[in-house]
């Protein structure tokens, strides 16, 4: 009788998440892509429009890998903007004046080898951006730490651009208060996306403020590294 009643019901098992929410991947990828536009305009402000180039490269790129990789493995290609956010993420943390050939080769080891080669989104065991830019580094260390100052400031100080923000806190011989407001805003040497503590941080709370990601990792994260600097 219980086999009868299954049957009638036509009961389908799925695979799991069998618990929904109203973000889904696509969703969340773009709400991230927002909060990195800051960065981005911060970047493009201080080292100028290069900066956007590089990111405009780097993002066309990983969505081209990310769709040949799908073509080859015979999956299908879905547009859920994860690609958009390896390539944005790969370009910030990237010198503002880096060769485009080498943002090329970058990104497309970011999609290919880092993410699609261990089976695709959530199966990735590094953090493809980061990875990519280890691979960089490794293979062009030259072009990874070369800095430029920045072309425009938000604020007139008058400061020294060293070659990166902590470098210009040891030779800083200026006022300390002159010092963190360079800081904050991003009037110092560093990658097209690090620079700007204040964009970063608007950023960050846009994500908190949408429920993308919860307070308790960028506090601990943020709160040992204030502990280690102090120590």
């Amino acid at each position: 009788m219980a086999e009868e009643t299954v049957d009638q019901k036509r009961l389908v098992v799925s695979t799991s998440p069998h618990i929904h929410d109203k973000k889904n991947t696509k969703k969340v990828m773009y709400v991230v892509c927002l909060a990195l536009l800051l960065p981005i305009i911060g970047g493009v402000y201080f080292f100028g429009i290069y900066s956007l180039l590089v990111v405009l490269v780097s993002v066309i790129t990983a969505i081209t890998t990310e769709f040949l990789a799908k073509r080859l493995r015979k999956r299908e290609f879905i547009m859920d903007g994860s690609a958009i956010v390896t390539g944005m993420l790969f370009a910030l943390v990237l010198p503002p004046r880096i060769p485009l050939w080498a943002v090329i080769i970058g990104a497309a080891f970011c999609i290919a080898i880092v993410k699609e080669a261990f089976g695709g989104l959530g199966h990735n065991i590094f953090n493809p951006a980061l990875a990519g830019r280890a691979f960089i580094t490794v293979s062009f260390a030259g072009l990874m730490t070369s800095w430029i100052a920045p072309v425009k400031s938000i604020i007139s100080l008058d400061s020294i651009t060293s070659a990166t923000p902590l470098g210009e806190g040891f030779s800083y011989t200026g006022s300390t208060s002159d010092l963190y407001i360079d800081l904050l805003f991003g009037n110092v040497g560093g990658c097209i996306g690090e620079t700007s503590a204040l964009f970063i941080l608007i950023g960050g709370l846009l994500l908190l403020a949408t429920g993308v990601i919860k307070w308790r990792i960028p506090v601990v994260y943020i709160g040992t590294v204030f502990l280690l600097a102090w120590l």
